[in-house]
Parts: C-alpha cells; structure tokens; sequence
C-alpha cells in the first residue's frame, strides 16, 4: 500500500504549461483501497498580514521575505522576554506580525527575528 503526490494544473493551464514552470495544485492521495476510497488533501496555511505573506511551516509562520535575505542578521527573541517587549517598544507596527502567534520568523530593515516559545 503506497501513497502518492499528484501535480494537478491550475484552472486554465495545461499540463505541460505545468511542467515547465507554471503554478501547480499539489494533493495528497490515500491509496485507493484506503475507507470509502477518498481523497486527503493537504495544503499549506498562509496569511497575509500588514503587507506580509506569512506561510506555516509545523506550529512556525515564516515572512516569505525571508528567503530574499539568506544573509542577514538573525535575532532571536524569547516571546514574552524582556527582549520581546524592547522589540514591541522599538518598533510598534510589528505587532500585527507577532499576532500570529509565540513561534514567528520575519524581516525588518535587514534583520531576521525568529520569536520562539
């Protein structure tokens, strides 16, 4: 019994356009002798907050701008530590970011701060 991946075109694409570089529908099938032979799928969660793309990875959201700074400064700051609400106090517009939980990652000016629990 084995599972598979299956890359589903986006409406108004074809396959091909697909394979070569085009937006693609990724679901996850359950074998087909699995109960009532049905279909799970899975999907990533993403938000869009105060001008950022946030995507879920485990129990994380991460600012999708972080993949532009591979190189930047990384901060990591303890959610509800002293460091966290000097954070807050320097910068009061990151808080619609750091509503999206106590495990977030995202940029500003140049700097990647990952809050952890």
């Amino acid at each position: 019994m084995s599972a598979r991946v299956v890359a589903a075109p986006a409406p108004g694409r074809s396959s091909a356009e697909t394979r070569l570089g085009g937006a693609a529908n990724y679901s996850y099938q359950s074998p087909a002798n699995s109960p009532q032979g049905r279909v799970d799928q899975i999907a990533q969660q993403s938000r869009f907050v105060a001008g950022k793309s946030f995507f879920q990875n485990g129990e994380q959201w991460v600012d999708s701008e972080i993949q532009k700074t591979p190189d930047a400064k990384r901060v990591r700051v303890q959610f509800g530590s002293p460091g966290y609400f000097e954070l807050l106090k320097k910068n009061p517009n990151v808080v619609r970011w750091l509503s999206q939980g106590c495990n977030v990652q995202f940029a500003l000016a140049g700097t990647v701060y990952e809050v952890y629990e």
